[in-house]
């Protein structure tokens, strides 16, 4: 077992000492971090069983505090009920014969009965007593103190306690609670001659059930004997979906929900038969409530943290700074004419076998750029004349046969106003070789071009609108030639009245010039426009072909001598027209 242990560590340590300085660095960082997390795992899960120990130990002390509140007040409610009833004066107002003719003696009595229960009322949580007589005392009803039957009569749960025989009961309606205590006739204890109701106040209720919520997120709720909410504290809707989800809870027992995502204490409370629900979320324990008493922990979590991070950084300073020299190195070369050498390091590792090859990719790239950018150079000017050989061409075959047609028709006169408009065009066309000139030449081209349309077509007009400013722009010979063509031959001539105008503006947009040709003639479908405008998109510097050859062959001169950010675009709205917008550079 031993031989076997040496030879995986020896293994291992060969296997370290042969790895790269990136992969030492890196495992290094992992397992820092791995001890780290696990570290702060253990200790979080430690944080968090204390937390929520003295947590759940606050909160049922909080419950339990709170039930023996309402169980010493409720008692005492009783009592004092109990105490009205056995007073000389109220017995002898509720139970004794009276007279109307005594009403002297009846008023003097009463006095002392009110003066003695408004003492009573002074306790805090009681919210007021009233007595409540029969018929044959209702001359005694003042609507203050004392009050008929009939006062009470649309409260089910007063009508509900005179009809039945309990000598006392506890009622609960919406923010209403309140006890009923029964005086009976003294000749007939089977009949009710009063009825002492003393009010509960739901406010001092409330304010009993807050010390229970030692979370913004815990609830209470008192309950009825039936399992119906009477009141809650906190998050109301929480209560009614904790219970409508759970059959029963253990009582005097701090248990879980069934989802197990709360801690729930439930305790009956004597004298009403109501029962004290409080609810505390399991998440509540988890927002390190007591973190303060952890502040010397967390501060040893972050000096441990601090001294790995120290170790890995004097470890990896070395490997840094050799891979700034290179980067530093590199980002030159470009800028460069005369390209040097990085000096060599001190250590002969990996990152000086790196300096090499940089030094040997950096000569090799100067010499391989400069041949490029000779052939980019020659096949950029070929591939520009091969383009633009494709449109004279054409233009000139579509020319001649107009030439042919009206010398077929014996029309010298036409005929020598289209070879003079052909000879006008060719010249502006002339531009001693280079790949630019001017809008303002291309617009008289395309002048001279139309007059030759316009000999074969009468009803076509052009409209130019060029500022000044912008006459001067550059652009490759022949790229709006095309599209004036297009507009007339597949827009205007499309049209059932073969009539129409071509329109062609320029204006400033940033550091570019938008030039749209624009026609009112047949226009195209949506999908056609999309197609080609993919067309123009896809295509390659070698290809140039299709139906639409002269769009892509103008479309691809522009890319090639501005680049890819400029070239045509294509709108079009059937029966409406076409509008192509080409965009290059202003200067």
């Amino acid at each position: 077992m031993s031989k076997k242990l040496n030879e995986l560590k020896k293994a291992f340590v060969d296997r370290f000492l042969h790895m790269s300085l990136r992969t030492k660095q890196l495992m290094v960082t992992l397992l820092g971090l791995a001890a780290l997390v696990l570290f702060a795992m253990v200790l979080g899960n430690a944080v968090y069983r204390s937390v929520r120990s003295r947590g759940l130990s606050n909160f049922r002390m909080s419950a339990d505090s709170a039930a023996d509140s309402i169980e010493t007040e409720t008692d005492m409610i009783y009592r004092n009920a109990v105490v009205i009833l056995r007073n000389a004066d109220v017995r002898t107002l509720l139970q004794e014969e009276l007279t109307e003719e005594e009403m002297l003696r009846i008023i003097s009595i009463k006095n002392q009965a009110v003066s003695f229960i408004r003492i009573l009322e002074e306790i805090s949580y009681i919210d007021s007593t009233e007595i409540y007589l029969a018929e044959e005392r209702e001359f005694l009803a003042d609507h203050d103190l004392f009050r008929s039957f009939r006062e009470a009569e649309n409260d089910e749960r007063f009508r509900g306690f005179v009809s039945g025989s309990a000598k006392g009961m506890w009622a609960v309606g919406g923010e209403d609670f309140c006890y009923y205590t029964r005086v009976v006739r003294l000749d007939d204890y089977r009949r009710t001659a009063a009825v002492i109701r003393i009010g509960y106040s739901a406010e001092h209720l409330k304010q009993l059930l807050q010390p229970t919520l030692i979370t913004h997120d815990c609830f209470s709720a008192l309950l009825s004997p039936d399992g119906e909410i009477l009141m809650t504290a906190g998050d109301g809707e929480q209560a009614e979906k904790l219970l409508k989800g759970e059959e029963s809870f253990p009582t005097d027992t701090l248990s879980y929900s069934k989802s197990g995502k709360c801690h729930v204490y439930v305790r009956e409370l004597e004298n009403t038969g109501w029962q004290l629900l409080s609810c505390v979320p399991d998440r509540s324990f988890r927002r390190m409530e007591a973190f303060g008493d952890y502040i010397p922990v967390f501060l040893v979590i972050i000096l441990t943290w601090a001294g790995i991070l120290i170790a890995t950084t004097v470890y990896s300073a070395n490997l840094v700074k050799k891979i700034r020299v290179i980067s530093r190195y590199v980002q030159s070369v470009p800028n460069k004419h005369e390209i040097g050498q990085i000096e060599p390091f001190k250590a002969q590792d990996e990152m000086q076998e790196l300096a090499d090859s940089c030094n040997r990719m950096a000569e090799e790239l100067k010499n391989n750029l400069q041949r490029e950018y000779l052939l980019g150079l020659s096949k950029r000017n070929s591939d520009l004349r091969a383009l633009q050989a494709q449109i004279n061409p054409h233009f000139l075959y579509n020319t001649l046969e107009l030439i042919d047609y009206y010398a077929y028709e014996n029309q010298p006169d036409v005929v020598e106003k289209i070879v003079k408009s052909l000879a006008d065009f060719y010249k502006l066309s002339l531009n001693n070789g280079s790949d630019l000139y001017s809008l303002w030449k291309e617009i008289h081209l395309i002048e001279a071009y139309f007059d030759i349309q316009k000999i074969r077509w009468e009803n076509i007009e052009l409209q130019i609108d060029i500022p000044d400013e912008l006459a001067q722009c550059q652009i490759p010979p022949f790229t709006l030639q095309p599209l004036v063509e297009n507009s007339i031959l597949h827009g205007i001539r499309a049209n059932p009245e073969h009539r129409g105008e071509v329109f062609v503006s320029a204006r400033r947009e940033g550091d570019d010039v938008i030039v749209m040709v624009r026609d009112d003639g047949a226009g195209m479908s949506e999908q056609l426009s999309k197609e080609l405008n993919r067309e123009m998109e896809l295509i390659s510097e070698d290809t140039v072909s299709g139906s639409h050859y002269g769009i892509q062959n103008s479309n691809q001169r522009l890319k090639i001598v501005f680049g890819e950010a400029y070239g045509m675009q294509i709108e079009s709205v059937e029966h409406a027209g076409t509008v192509v917008r080409i965009r290059i550079p202003a200067s």
